[in-house]
């Protein structure tokens, strides 16, 4: 019987790594896309599946889907050494481990153009027939709820809709959250795992979004 991670077949196209599960069969299927948090980046293409276990339960629970697990790029720091630096600053983006604090290739975490790269992939298996362009899903959590919001911006037309598990908040994705482009979106979100102004940010972002007859949009 194959172990967790040998469900998923590692991958590396034009520098973006990712772990994928296939399902058995020669229609095109639905894929459901996972970015993983904070402590999950690096260049081994293993920690996103055993760091946290989100993509290996929605394979387990989809076994008739795509599931896509890129790993982003830690930008040459540790887990360690981020929250060392972020926590010696000030400001929304500084206290917030669960946004990245960069942006452009090669940057830690789910930068936009890694996230580029990302969609391209999938556009690939869309083309060949493998991937039900109707039904591309998006999830993360934390740093990866981030990068959900980042992908919706960088290609909001993938995706049927999108779920966003306590998302960072930094200026770039409160300003996409607020004019989250026309992608049904659900937000859950916790404090325990939030600092109370990742909260208020996220709450404020969805208030304006609902004021503007938003019914797409649904916080937890």
């Amino acid at each position: 019987e194959l172990q967790d991670e040998e469900l998923f077949e590692s991958c590396e196209e034009n520098g973006t790594l990712y772990r994928l599960y296939s399902p058995v069969g020669d229609e095109p299927r639905p894929l459901i896309l996972f970015l993983h948090g904070g402590g999950e980046c690096g260049s081994d293409n293993t920690l996103q599946l055993t760091g946290t276990l989100g993509a290996i339960k929605l394979a387990k629970r989809f076994p008739d889907m795509y599931v896509m697990a890129p790993q982003a790029p830690d930008g040459g720091m540790t887990v360690y050494e981020m929250r060392s630096r972020i926590q010696g600053g000030g400001g929304l983006v500084s206290i917030d481990i669960g946004a990245d604090t960069e942006s452009g290739k090669g940057a830690r975490g789910w930068n936009r153009e890694y996230l580029i790269g990302v969609s391209s992939c999938i556009r690939r298996m869309i083309r060949e027939g493998k991937v039900d362009e109707r039904r591309v899903y998006v999830i993360g959590l934390s740093m990866g709820g981030a990068g959900v919001l980042k992908e919706l911006s960088v290609a909001p037309q993938l995706f049927a809709s999108a779920v966003c598990i306590c998302p960072g908040m930094n200026g770039e994705t409160y300003e996409i959250l607020e004019h989250l482009p026309q992608v049904p979106t659900y937000l859950a979100t916790s404090y325990i795992d939030h600092q109370p102004v990742r909260h208020a940010y996220i709450l404020r972002a969805c208030q304006a979004l609902w004021e503007r007859g938003r019914t797409d949009v649904r916080l937890t």
